[in-house]
């Protein structure tokens, strides 16, 4: 069994990746852009991956996710503010307006997954025996596939060809 600060962490991300699946399933119902629509939906696929893996880690230490924490409580009413905002933007904005509403949460969303696995990762670096290993390989396995959207974000709203002062100007630094 994990301490009470490690299993509210496990749940936080849990509901993390539960979050980033309905994300992102509403992100790609808002995307325009075939590249972006295809980063999403790849990114969808992973943290679908990622939810049953941590599922199955949590259920392994002994972890109760059906429990709501303060924190995960927290993290599920952000994900779905992100969710209600870009079904808004569906709703009443144009097409590339909503795509950018979507693309700036999603942001959000994966700035807030690779802060939790920080956290999670420096925890579990802490705890031995059966459950410290288990949840370091569960950590690895997932941060070493963390989710981006930097690819296709790269190139997105740039006119081809164009000079870089007439891009776009919303690019995520990296």
């Amino acid at each position: 069994m994990v301490d009470e600060q490690l299993s509210n962490l496990l749940v936080e991300a849990l509901e993390t990746e539960r979050g980033e699946v309905s994300i992102y399933e509403t992100a790609l119902r808002c995307a325009v852009d075939v590249g972006l629509r295809s980063a999403w939906q790849d990114q969808a696929e992973v943290a679908s991956r990622h939810a049953e893996i941590v599922e199955g880690a949590v259920a392994e230490v002994g972890v109760d996710s059906s429990v709501r924490t303060t924190t995960s409580a927290a993290v599920h009413y952000i994900e779905a503010t992100l969710v209600h905002a870009m079904e808004m933007a569906l709703e009443s904005a144009p097409p590339g307006t909503a795509e950018l509403v979507a693309l700036e949460c999603v942001s959000f969303a994966e700035a807030r997954d690779r802060l939790n696995w920080e956290r999670l990762s420096d925890a579990v670096n802490r705890i031995d025996g059966e459950a410290g290993a288990a949840l370091k390989a569960v950590s690895a396995e997932i941060t070493g596939a963390a989710p981006t959207t930097r690819p296709a974000v790269a190139g997105f709203g740039q006119k081809a060809g164009a000079p870089a002062r007439e891009r776009a100007t919303f690019r995520r630094a990296g």
